[in-house]
């Protein structure tokens, strides 16, 4: 499954289940989430507009 790194911007507003639009280049289709650090948010859906929407997010608070 492909991944996808968001910087901390974008990382904010997917955990509050916003779409975003990443700053690297995405292909649709289901793929996991890392913050900058490498954490695993969780997995979400490419869309062909280039963003990102959460489907199933794992982050629990530090």
């Amino acid at each position: 499954m492909p991944a996808v790194r968001l910087d901390p911007r974008a990382e904010r507003l997917l955990l509050h289940g916003q779409t975003v639009r990443p700053s690297e280049r995405v292909a649709p289709g289901a793929m996991r989430a890392y913050d900058t650090k490498g954490r695993f948010l969780g997995l979400v859906e490419g869309r062909p507009d280039g963003q990102v929407r959460p489907q199933r997010l794992f982050v629990t608070p530090p």
